[in-house]
């Protein structure tokens, strides 16, 4: 392909397959899920429908994530833990620890995660979802 002398191959249409339209509802983190599953599905569902969830009412849109290594506790999932100066905000999950590294919350502009934390004192300690 770099070489500009890519094939055209075309599709085994009995091998395709099929899926149904994303929605909205689709967007919603399951925080039971693990943070691997859900640091690809905030990858996968930019720009649209985005991956989200609540906190105090609001909808949180979560807009870059990623799965870090390190032992889960005794929390329920989607307990924001702590603030790890390397990572992110971490958040527990069902499978692990997802540090929040760009977050946006109902009708304000997207943040990066030290800013966030910041301006939202109470969001430590917080249970995401709802």
């Amino acid at each position: 392909m770099e070489q500009g002398q890519a094939l055209p191959v075309a599709q085994d249409h009995s091998k395709a397959t099929y899926t149904t339209l994303v929605s909205k509802d689709d967007g919603r983190i399951r925080w039971a899920a693990g943070a691997v599953h859900i640091s690809r599905m905030v990858r996968a569902l930019e720009p649209w429908p985005r991956a989200f969830t609540f906190f105090k009412g609001e909808r949180l849109t979560i807009l870059e994530a990623r799965a870090v290594p390190g032992p889960s506790g005794n929390t329920a999932p989607g307990t924001v833990l702590r603030v790890d100066t390397a990572q992110g905000i971490l958040v527990e999950t069902g499978d692990g620890l997802l540090a929040l590294q760009r977050l946006q919350l109902q009708s304000r502009k997207p943040l990066d995660w030290r800013s966030f934390s910041n301006g939202v004192h109470e969001f430590l300690g917080a249970v995401l979802g709802g």
